[in-house]
């Protein structure tokens, strides 16, 4: 083998191995952004409900632009965060004072009109709009998820 080939294949081999450590680094990521998710919705059934809603139109569907899955999917989104929007500001939430319930609040009013405009998208948007709208959706219940306490499963 030439010396040119012998490099070209080292190449290849090094940037083959890259990729599958930058596969397995995501994958990595994600199970533990999984399991932090699952515990910072401890007690509140509502946003783990959504959440097992929006996981796989996040990681599966909008990677893959399926907007085709995620228009089947929006009611069943909207009505899961609509589940959400119903049980108002947490009690692990009004614990921490005031200003954090009001803020929170805020946040729970910016993501009720998400929830609407990603609704009204889905019928008639355009896949870009819906796109938009979603991430939308998606951005607005990690600002509240990650405003809620972790607290310890009930038992």
């Amino acid at each position: 083998m030439s010396l040119l080939k012998a490099a070209a294949t080292l190449v290849s081999f090094v940037i083959t191995l890259q990729a599958a450590s930058i596969e397995s680094q995501h994958h990595v990521e994600t199970a533990t952004e999984q399991r932090q998710m699952e515990h910072e919705f401890s007690g509140v059934r509502e946003y783990k409900a959504f959440h097992d809603v929006l996981h796989p139109l996040q990681h599966e569907a909008r990677p893959n632009k399926d907007f085709k899955t995620m228009r089947a999917r929006a009611n069943e989104l909207v009505t899961t965060g609509r589940a959400v929007v119903k049980v108002g500001v947490p009690k692990s939430v009004k614990a921490k004072g005031v200003n954090t319930e009001y803020d929170f609040a805020k946040k729970l009013g910016a993501f009720k009109s998400a929830l609407a405009q990603f609704k009204n998208r889905a019928k008639k948007g355009s896949d870009a709009k819906l796109e938009e709208a979603f991430d939308g959706v998606h951005e607005s219940f990690e600002t509240l998820a990650r405003m809620i306490p972790n607290v310890p499963p009930k038992k």
